[in-house]
């Protein structure tokens, strides 16, 4: 009688034990925060046959091989979204058209952004369609055939042109100035011309 009345206690905890990890393994969070431990100095942004280069140097950002001038602020906005990815879930693991059409990751609704620290590889981030809202979107990470619905509004920050991400004259500028920063040079550098020219 003893031993039955030990088996069913120790029956009765274990079960009690099963039922707890259950109960606090269904309360976590899906939600992945996928971060990089570095910052990338090199960004790519390809849509519609077009590619869009932004490059970091001296700590300034700098648009295609010609090296332009580029808005620090909408290239750190660019940097934020590639280097901190919220997955809020799986929806798919299968390639097929059907299903990359379905989510917009079949070729040419696609925007496809890298992201590199000098030659190396840091990220890389197939971008479909939004989803219900445009704070989610369906991506692909880093060559996965996975597909993720990503929170934030990926894809409308990588919707870019180079003229948008360009450094744009503030209209205090010298006139001098000005007409430089459009030949490529920096604000320093048409401002020390414009310096030059009035001695």
């Amino acid at each position: 009688m003893k031993n039955r009345k030990t088996i069913l206690l120790t029956a009765i905890g274990v079960l009690a034990a099963i039922y707890a990890l259950q109960t606090v393994l269904s309360s976590r969070s899906p939600v992945k925060l996928l971060k990089l431990k570095e910052k990338p100095d090199v960004i790519l942004i390809e849509k519609e046959g077009k590619q869009i280069k932004l490059t970091m140097e001296g700590g300034l950002w700098y648009l295609g091989d010609d090296k332009k001038p580029a808005d620090d602020n909408k290239a750190a906005e660019l940097v934020e979204a590639v280097t901190s990815i919220k997955v809020l879930a799986s929806v798919s693991h299968s390639s097929s058209d059907a299903e990359l059409n379905r989510y917009g990751l079949s070729d040419g609704q696609t925007i496809k952004v890298s992201a590199n620290k000098g030659e190396k590889p840091l990220r890389s981030i197939v971008i479909g369609k939004n989803a219900s809202s445009e704070s989610q979107t369906f991506i692909q990470l880093d060559g996965s055939s996975e597909t993720v619905l990503a929170g934030g509004s990926i894809r409308s920050v990588f919707t870019v042109d180079e003229e948008s991400l360009k450094l744009k004259v503030q209209e205090n500028a010298p006139d001098g100035a000005s007409a430089d920063l459009s030949a490529g040079q920096t604000p320093a550098e048409a401002q020390s011309k414009e310096g030059a020219a009035n001695l």
